[in-house]
């Protein structure tokens, strides 16, 4: 909708992303003095954690990068918001770099657990979106108990019963992982996510082992193309902080050895 040339660098590749912004650098030289257009801004947009495959984004380098360059940076927290970070609010929080970033977004609707989304940033920019982004200009408003819930939310997430229900979290991720590699399946790629995907293959593959699964009362989505790439469909495991060891090994078991 911003008119802007859209390019796409390779997953977590720094030196891809340094091509294109060196591309992007040359094609845009500083405004004359006698005009009052502002060179044209670059921006960077990544997930701080990866929805298909749970890994992170290089968050530091990603900063030092956009500043070498003096490019924008608009993170996703979707998958960290609450999991990350003192306070919980995400990969950012964890690093130290909110101040550092011009845009965060991310959503309401997962470890919130109400509806929505959100966008942090100056209140310059936040005045521009609310008065000119179309999008949001020409959406229905949240219901006051909506909003309620995600102020609701936010508060669990950040007080004691939060930091316990984090802790706890990552420990079951850890004991999935650990059954998941007994019951025969490899290791997963991400170091700390809440994601874990199993790679199954073929489309029609992770579709019948996810029906299954439903059958034994697990919903487990199988993901195939467009949303990953072909020959890569996979099912996504996403464990809560409210699932039990019990849940986690019976899941593994449901799975079998997929050898």
């Amino acid at each position: 909708m911003s008119g802007a040339k859209l390019r796409v660098f390779k997953h977590n590749d720094l030196d891809d992303l340094e091509r294109i912004l060196k591309w992007a650098d040359s094609r845009t030289p500083s405004p004359k003095p006698e005009t009052r257009n502002p060179k044209p801004r670059t921006l960077i947009v990544t997930e701080s954690v990866f929805s298909m495959d749970g890994d992170l984004a290089p968050l530091l380098d990603l900063v030092a990068l956009k500043e070498k360059y003096g490019a924008w940076l608009m993170v996703d927290e979707a998958h960290a918001t609450g999991l990350f970070g003192a306070g919980r609010r995400g990969l950012a929080e964890e690093h130290g770099v909110c101040d550092r970033i011009e845009i965060q977004m991310g959503t309401l609707g997962k470890a919130v657990g109400a509806a929505g989304g959100y966008i942090c940033g100056s209140r310059a920019l936040v005045d521009w979106l609310v008065n000119r982004a179309r999008s949001f200009i020409f959406s229905t408003a949240p219901v006051p108990a909506q909003a309620a819930a995600a102020r609701a939310g936010i508060k669990l997430i950040q007080s004691a019963e939060g930091a316990d229900r984090c802790v706890r979290l990552w420990s079951l991720v850890d004991l999935l992982k650990s059954e998941l590699i007994n019951a025969g399946w490899p290791p997963s790629g991400a170091v700390r996510s809440p994601i874990v995907p199993l790679i199954v293959g073929e489309a029609a593959a992770a579709v019948s082992l996810a029906g299954k699964l439903r059958e034994r009362g697990f919903f487990v989505p199988a993901i195939r193309y467009p949303t990953v790439a072909r020959g890569a469909a996979r099912l996504r495991v996403t464990v809560s902080a409210d699932h039990t060891a019990a849940d986690l090994a019976a899941l593994a078991a449901a799975l079998g050895n997929p050898r």
